[in-house]
């Protein structure tokens, strides 16, 4: 969003949220993104009108604009929870939690990263996982062969123990009813409340694009995960093989335009000029982004996607009567990991093991191999789609079908990686399953039934820019148009009931 539209919507002055003379508040954490800000301002408001309470901002100070939006929408109470701040209040108590923090440190480095991870804790509170995750964000790889751990994890254990006695304090302090967050995944003040509340038992709503789970639901389950009804309902072949057609040609989400954007086209010539000496087998390995959270996708065999690449390789190596090509993610480059893959991919040295390079269409590889590896990736379904068997994870958001080969655990995996005995054939009826559940999954991923808040994630600068003129003329207009949009009467409704069921969109 350019500084000319930021200064349009900082100019709204919409109180739909009011300060009442009541103890009970709802906590909102600012994850200083546009979209995420008024979805849960319009959540803020409901609770706040109808549940009689007052809502409290956490923030950051450096989050000037998105604060100013909760102001403008008329929240009062604004805490800015900084670690430094919260450490300078108390200098002494924060002088013992340094010294404690770097005992455990020194204590896990010892005992190692798998450890830290399951069994670091404060006070019942295990942020081991969100601490790892959030190094592999911002470094992308973590190797075991360390003798310390880095000094990331010393930062963030002494964070965890000043953010979780803060939060625990206030939420004890204050009559604290409800909490919303924008994200539960990765070290943050939300992921903390998240599991806080888990243990004391506190409504903890997450609302994201126009998802909206509470407590214990996840994203993977509610949100993209195919059921036994999704597989069997009924869509027009001809609406299904048009969507895979345009998606193919990377025109539908930002998912095809990444994957299938490519102009070059890999043949038989090129693949013999790779592999001069045929094996037994020609299979492809699709890796995840190191980057992105592997826990939010639910439970997986490995510690991180790295981990997973790192050690899927050591295993191609080792079985050598197969070729096997490695085609990386195709949102590397939007994650920033172009340098990461070539610093390790470099090292690989294995002549049955070969990296194609992003120029080249994944369609053009996928019709030239015999079979495709992978984890959790719409890969699955785009490669079944092809007539191509696939390896993956035994528990991802496909797991109710059963036209691709599933592994359950590392030697379970390691095993199958080998493609002994193994029935390679895709049936028809398989094929057209997989397209329709592309389809499927293009509608519970991107699709939007608003007519104020619309789905940013699929529109170019350009239409971004349209879009934002559009909804501040529209917020312009008063209130009432907020409380007649259908996102609002639907976070209404799942807000106000005791229990939050699968959401229907």
């Amino acid at each position: 969003m350019n500084d000319k539209i930021k200064k349009k919507f900082q100019s709204l002055n919409l109180k739909i949220i009011e300060q009442l003379k009541v103890k009970e508040e709802t906590i909102v954490v600012n994850r200083n993104r546009f979209d995420q800000v008024l979805r849960s301002i319009w959540g803020c408001s409901i609770l706040n009108h109808y549940k009689k309470q007052n809502i409290t901002l956490f923030t950051k100070k450096n989050f000037y604009f998105t604060n100013k939006i909760y102001k403008n929408f008329g929240v009062r109470k604004i805490e800015n929870v900084s670690v430094k701040i919260l450490m300078l209040k108390k200098p002494i108590a924060s002088f013992y939690l340094l010294v404690t923090s770097f005992a455990l440190y020194l204590y896990y480095s010892f005992r190692g990263i798998d450890y830290f991870i399951k069994y670091f804790q404060i006070k019942n509170i295990k942020p081991g996982m969100l601490i790892h995750e959030s190094y592999i964000k911002k470094n992308k790889y973590y190797f075991d062969k360390r003798l310390f751990l880095p000094i990331f994890y010393l930062i963030k254990i002494l964070s965890a123990k000043v953010l979780i006695n803060f939060l625990e304090n206030y939420l004890d302090e204050n009559h604290i009813k409800n909490i919303i967050i924008s994200k539960k995944q990765y070290f943050a003040i939300d992921s903390l409340l998240f599991l806080i509340a888990k243990k004391k038992n506190i409504k903890c709503y997450l609302i994201i694009h126009e998802i909206i789970l509470e407590n214990n639901d996840t994203v993977h389950k509610q949100k993209y995960t195919f059921t036994k009804q999704d597989l069997k309902k009924k869509i027009s072949k001809k609406k299904i093989d048009n969507f895979v057609n345009k998606r193919f040609k990377g025109l539908v989400d930002k998912d095809s335009k990444y994957s299938h954007n490519q102009i070059h086209y890999l043949d038989n010539k090129i693949f013999k000029k790779i592999f001069p000496q045929k094996k037994r087998l020609l299979i492809l390995f699709c890796p995840h982004v190191f980057s992105d959270s592997c826990s939010s996708l639910g439970k997986f065999i490995f510690r991180d996607f790295f981990d997973f690449y790192i050690k899927t390789v050591d295993q191609l190596k080792q079985i050598k009567d197969i070729n096997w090509l490695i085609k990386m993610h195709p949102y590397k480059r939007f994650y920033n990991e172009d340098y990461i893959a070539e610093k390790f991919n470099s090292k690989i040295k294995s002549s049955n093991i070969k990296i194609i390079s992003d120029k080249y269409n994944i369609l053009s590889v996928i019709k030239n191999v015999d079979a495709v590896v992978t984890a959790k990736g719409t890969i699955i379904l785009e490669a079944t789609a092809l007539g191509k068997k696939v390896l993956g994870y035994r528990y991802n958001r496909f797991q109710e079908c059963d036209f691709f080969i599933k592994y359950f655990n590392k030697k379970d995996y390691f095993e199958k990686l080998r493609f002994k005995r193994t029935n390679l054939i895709i049936n028809n009826k398989d094929k057209e399953l997989s397209k329709k559940l592309l389809y499927l999954y293009s509608l519970k991923s991107y699709s939007s039934k608003d007519n104020l808040l619309e789905d940013v994630r699929i529109k170019n600068s350009k239409n971004k820019k349209k879009y934002y003129l559009k909804l501040y003329k529209k917020l312009k207009k008063g209130k009432q148009i907020i409380y007649d949009s259908f996102y609002y009467k639907k976070l209404k409704k799942s807000l106000l009931n005791e229990n939050i069921r699968k959401n229907n969109y």
